[in-house]
């Protein structure tokens, strides 16, 4: 592609402006556009018809969970070792608690006088020390004990469960930053291509605008278009360069096994298992929960010293039964209130996969939507590169003479498809991480098979 001479126009209207001046800053600055733009269209010429014809980057639609992604981190680790201590300390509490109470009392009487028996000297007395032995059987670690164990270790169960629930979605996020950043690499490189371009088209319509050749309504659209681009870029990582191939990305669809996929999440769904660790929690606590737990049985042992002024000191040992046996109906009620929470929570265990399923339902449809937008947006591409080819081989034969802001609006075309392809992989891999927030074991991906979209098979 050569240049002429300073006459040869941007555009044929700009041919017209550029041969009739009168000024010599005209056909100087029409030149130094025309260079500007020849430039380019050769640089986008290189980058778009790459010799191997595939992208040399790295591909886009990298969908392998990040390295690490689903494994415990540090912290995590040491909460799921903070439960584990905790748990053990509840049941060594536990375990600890014998029943045993030992009690006592000791008092003088101020009035020498007071408690004397007049036809029983013996018995009063002016001081006494107490001291009593009591074993509650039904407070001890013997009564109902592995019943008991099993629920504190349920409850820790039920604490790293949530805990899993969330390290899960931190490996969601983790995943969708990787793709945002994959990404938000390519769409800058495209981008800055594509605001060079609208650059040069809104000096260009600058120039014939201020030539009287052209009205100011195409120089604002162009002047919108690429006001949306910057803004678009200024969202993006800064410090990217520009992409150093735009002969395409390598795209590709994936393919759900939504029946595979809906079976495993049945078995494995994370809030199904922390459901049902709470109903486990909830049965053990219903058997353990009897009449027995109000009721209090105790044998004693009673040591009593007694002092007196009118006869020897005396003692006696005591031992008895001490029993309390509540007349109501709490115990049963607690059960029945129970049982009630568990069908509660067996209500929302069945609407929670519900909604699982239909979460499913909606990703997967979702990311067959944006394959098909990826495979028509490759097609679509591949007959714009077919269009660029023929287009440059006829600029080539025109002698120089031709539209050149036309020639910048189609690469232009080509550089918004491959953005829109770009936004259609990232999307669609979002939604895949989706699906692995539903999963607490394994890859979404031991679910998906993905093919590489080849547009001449479309």
């Amino acid at each position: 592609m050569n240049i002429r001479n300073t006459t040869i126009a941007i555009s044929m209207s700009l041919a017209v402006v550029a041969m009739t001046a009168q000024q010599a800053v005209v056909p100087d600055k029409a030149s130094q556009i025309l260079t500007l733009i020849e430039q380019k269209a050769t640089e986008l010429d290189t980058l778009i018809f790459s010799a191997s014809g595939t992208p040399s980057a790295e591909p886009y639609s990298r969908i392998a969970p990040v390295e690490g992604a689903l494994c415990p981190t540090p912290r995590e680790m040491r909460l799921d070792s903070a439960v584990s201590r905790r748990v053990e300390a509840e049941i060594a509490e536990f375990k600890g608690n014998t029943g045993l109470k030992i009690t006592g009392q000791t008092y003088y009487r101020l009035d020498g006088l007071a408690g004397v028996d007049e036809d029983d000297p013996v018995s009063a007395y002016n001081g006494k020390i107490q001291a009593e032995a009591r074993w509650n059987i039904f407070q001890s670690a013997l009564f109902k004990r592995r019943g008991n164990i099993e629920a504190i270790r349920i409850k820790g169960d039920i604490d790293r469960a949530a805990a899993e629930r969330g390290r899960i979605d931190d490996a969601v996020y983790r995943q969708k930053e990787a793709f945002r950043s994959a990404g938000d690499s390519l769409l800058s490189g495209v981008l800055q291509h594509r605001i060079d371009n609208l650059r040069l088209l809104s000096q260009a319509n600058a120039f014939l605008l201020e030539t009287g050749a052209v009205s100011s309504d195409e120089l604002l659209k162009i002047l919108d278009e690429k006001a949306e681009a910057e803004r678009m870029l200024s969202t993006l990582r800064p410090g990217m360069p520009a992409a150093a191939d735009l002969s395409g990305v390598e795209a590709c669809t994936v393919e759900v096994d939504t029946a595979a996929l809906m079976r495993h999440l049945a078995a494995t769904d994370p809030d199904m298992r922390l459901l049902a660790l709470r109903l486990r929690h909830l049965e053990q606590r219903e058997q353990n929960t009897s009449y027995w737990d109000d009721a209090n049985i105790s044998p004693f042992v009673r040591y009593s010293y007694y002092i007196r002024d009118y006869a020897p000191n005396s003692s006696n040992i005591d031992a008895g039964l001490v029993f309390t046996l509540p007349i109501d109906t709490k115990a049963r009620h607690r059960r029945d209130a129970l049982s009630a929470q568990r069908l509660v929570l067996e209500a929302e265990g069945e609407n929670a996969l519900q909604q699982a399923r239909e979460r499913i339902r909606y990703y997967v449809n979702e990311i067959e939507r944006l394959n098909r937008a990826s495979a028509g947006e490759v097609t679509r591409m591949e007959e714009l590169k077919t269009y660029l080819r023929m287009r440059a081989s006829a600029y080539d034969n025109s002698d120089g003479k031709y539209n050149r802001l036309a020639r910048l609006k189609e690469y232009n075309n080509y550089l918004v498809s491959l953005e829109r392809l770009i936004d259609f992989q990232y999307r669609r891999d979002c939604h895949i991480a989706d699906l692995q927030r539903l999963l607490s074991h394994g890859t979404v991906l031991d679910f998906c098979t993905a093919r590489r979209i080849d547009p001449k098979s479309d």
